[in-house]
């Protein structure tokens, strides 16, 4: 792949980037998917003046473009000069997990509201089963392959995030990943397009394969009733 403008081998460094770009997208998408899901689950399922509530301050987030609320975060809590590499890290990931939980929750409570109709539902809750085993039993494997589903599709749009952050300067630039690598050869890709090329091209090639494995969990665990 060549060296860049200091000598740098780019091919190590864009295998070496892929560490934190995936690190902190990773993280951020557990902690969205965790998030999300429980606010979807339990809106999805109480439904009345908690589902009207919980879906305004979804409907508030997703209204907010996405990297505009990431750059203001981060710049707001992790400012170059208030915070340590590390602190300036965790709001990053902070603000990405903050991007993950609105969509993940809107899938979730989606699909919970279709699930707690159906008939193996309206007979436990006959029966006398608590509302929590209902969720936990009957409720939850049925809508995981499409929380998965999206959470695989999130996780390939927050590694775009979190290269635009490196890529405007916000956060942790100190160390390498994709978004600083094409910072740094933005000034000279007339002249060495390769400092950006590869790691921008590792980027398309990872999102495109997260997407397609998304695209291969919703067929894999689609539950096709005609077929039962």
């Amino acid at each position: 792949f060549g060296a860049d403008n200091i000598g740098h081998d780019v091919f190590s460094r864009t295998i070496y980037g892929a560490r934190r770009s995936l690190a902190v997208a990773t993280v951020a998408t557990l902690v969205g998917f965790t998030v999300g899901g429980v606010v979807g689950l339990v809106s999805g399922f109480y439904r009345r003046t908690l589902d009207d509530a919980i879906v305004a301050v979804l409907d508030i987030m997703l209204a907010i473009p996405g990297l505009v609320l990431a750059l203001a975060l981060v710049a707001f809590f992790a400012a170059p000069g208030s915070a340590s590499p590390t602190q300036q890290t965790m709001w990053a990931t902070f603000a990405l997990s903050i991007l993950a939980v609105p969509t993940i929750a809107r899938v979730a409570r989606a699909q919970t509201m279709v699930w707690a109709d159906r008939d193996f539902v309206l007979a436990s809750r006959t029966l006398g089963t608590r509302n929590l085993r209902i969720i936990v039993r009957e409720v939850v494997p049925n809508i995981l392959p499409a929380m998965v589903s999206i959470a695989f599709i999130g996780l390939a749009a927050l590694i775009v995030v979190e290269a635009a952050l490196a890529f405007f300067g916000v956060g942790d630039v100190s160390g390498v990943s994709w978004g600083i690598m094409i910072q740094n050869g933005r000034s000279q890709v007339d002249r060495a397009p390769h400092m950006v090329l590869f790691p921008a091209l590792f980027m398309f090639m990872t999102i495109l394969s997260l997407n397609f494995v998304g695209d291969q969990v919703r067929t894999r665990f689609d539950v096709r009733e005609s077929g039962i």
